[in-house]
């Protein structure tokens, strides 16, 4: 059975890895890179965590990318 103590550390660790991606330079080419996170339905707790994330991500001005939950 999975507590919810182990969900919250699953969570942190997604967060951080994440967090510690490499500071790579855009592309050459001006590409827009897009990034998906998986959340539960639309409705639930999960998903408005994995939009609030996708904010954060979006607001990260240093990456080209496009963060949806």
């Amino acid at each position: 059975m999975i507590t919810g103590s182990t969900r919250l550390s699953a969570l942190l660790l997604a967060i951080v890895a994440l967090a510690c991606g490499g500071g790579g330079e855009p592309s050459a080419d001006g590409e827009q890179a897009f990034l998906s996170l998986g959340t539960a339905p639309p409705g639930g707790a999960f998903f408005v965590v994995g939009g609030a994330l996708a904010d954060v991500l979006n607001a990260d001005v240093e990456h080209d990318w496009t963060a949806t939950a």
